[in-house]
């Protein structure tokens, strides 16, 4: 399972205009439900699992959210993508009491448990790529953030 495989062009939001991270998760999630990917219960999941084990991440100066929730929410697994016009606040998931200004959210939408693991492996190394996190948040729109984060991995 590589990342390619679950990203699609018209699952990615750029520019995703939203004012608070509970926003920004219904935006999402609301297009992949529109499309079929996941149940209506995938929004109010997402949303109790960030409280409990939040998911920003201190990347380099661009920071990035990694929501996700059980398979049991997800009809298709994909993963869908909002590059935001403004950092927005989430959790920091090493340190929950403090806020993370996020530009970057992958929404993780998988139906089977043992893939989460490598998919966030291979995310944790996409994050790692600084030139890369930047060619995305500087992106124009959802066809260049497709081309940018599906170039990255055709290099790995």
């Amino acid at each position: 399972m590589m990342i390619k495989d679950f990203i699609r062009e018209d699952l990615i939001l750029n520019p995703l205009v939203a004012n608070s991270s509970d926003e920004a998760l219904k935006i999402i999630s609301d297009l992949l439900y529109s499309k079929k990917y996941v149940k209506d219960s995938f929004y109010t999941a997402l949303i109790e699992r960030e409280k409990h084990f939040p998911t920003g991440l201190l990347i380099d100066g661009i920071n990035v959210a990694i929501p996700h929730t059980d398979c049991v929410h997800v009809i298709n697994p994909c993963i869908g993508v909002g590059v935001l016009q403004k950092p927005i606040n989430f959790k920091n998931m090493g340190n929950p009491t403090e806020d993370v200004a996020v530009d970057i959210i992958f929404v993780l939408a998988l139906n089977e448990p043992h893939g989460q693991i490598e998919l966030l492996r291979q995310l944790m190394t996409l994050f790692q790529d600084r030139e890369l996190l930047e060619s995305i948040k500087s992106a124009k729109n959802s066809t260049e953030t497709y081309n940018v984060i599906t170039s990255f991995e055709s290099v790995i």
